[in-house]
């Protein structure tokens, strides 16, 4: 009997990262950060280096229509056994929840050049992905719980915080409202699909916290290679766990699971194809 041998797991990987956004559509207010495209770099390089097939997009390059289009080639490429790890470093921020499926009254967003990205255009991107597909998402930048979040203050080595101003969210919004009306309404049929692949989410930080911008990388990002560098087979789990000792209390990393749950993803070592 012949039998024929699978082909190995696959890599795909793209890395966004934004030292600013768009003021004509952000009300003004261009957002200038200083780590986010170095993260992007570093964590392509990082990736690369593994093995995965990569892409990166850096502040103009990645508007929201890029961003999902790539996302959406992703989809097609990847097949049952692979991995795919999109990092995004930028502002996050919230909009109204116009058709109510958040309980706080809010969608989180995190910070396109053109726009923002609803959450509800993640889900519905992450259920586009194929069962057996290891689907991984990095995101350094904040992610608002509430509209009254208290805002934590940033330590000495890290001044800046990657979240849209409450009243540039405001303003952006409300001169913007019937787009991100639509957006949301496009992707609700999919967001509400559910997620066939196995998702793990990596957040910097806490509902109730903020992520932190520095000179060369973000706080989170830049803790998270160094840590790697440490425990280079560390599981995710491991790794966000040491990740989190290394930073202020102020700013705590999430780990989300969602999908199909994997137990050989959660087991195998971080970042591994």
């Amino acid at each position: 009997m012949i039998f024929l041998r699978k082909s190995k797991p696959r890599g795909f990987a793209l890395c966004v990262g934004l030292n600013s956004v768009d003021p004509v559509h952000y009300g003004g207010w261009s957002g200038d950060l200083r780590g986010c495209e170095n993260d992007a770099r570093c964590m392509e390089g990082l990736l690369r280096a593994k093995g995965y097939a990569t892409q990166l997009l850096l502040t103009e390059q990645a508007t929201s229509a890029e961003v999902v289009r790539r996302i959406k080639a992703l989809q097609q490429a990847a097949v049952s056994g692979d991995i795919v790890v999109v990092t995004n470093s930028s502002h996050g921020g919230q909009i109204r929840d116009y058709d109510g499926n958040e309980a706080d009254g809010y969608d989180e967003t995190i910070c396109m050049y053109d726009r923002q990205l609803i959450d509800d255009e993640l889900n519905a991107l992450w259920a586009g992905f194929a069962k057996g597909v290891r689907l991984l998402f990095v995101s350094d930048s904040c992610h608002s719980g509430t509209a009254s979040r208290a805002i934590q203050q940033p330590s000495s080595a890290f001044r800046a915080v990657r979240m849209v101003p409450a009243n540039i969210s405001l303003q952006t919004e409300r001169e913007n409202a019937e787009l991100y009306k639509q957006v949301k309404a496009d992707a609700r049929p999919k967001a509400s699909a559910p997620i066939k692949a196995s998702l793990l989410a990596l957040g910097a930080c806490q509902d109730n916290q903020t992520a932190m911008d520095g000179a060369v990388n973000g706080a989170f990002t830049g803790a998270l290679l160094m840590c790697l560098g440490v425990y280079p087979t560390a599981t995710l789990g491991k790794l966000i766990a040491q990740t989190r000792a290394a930073l202020p209390s102020t700013q705590s990393p999430s780990y989300v699971y969602g999908g199909a749950r994997s137990d050989a993803f959660e087991k195998s070592a971080a970042f591994s194809i």
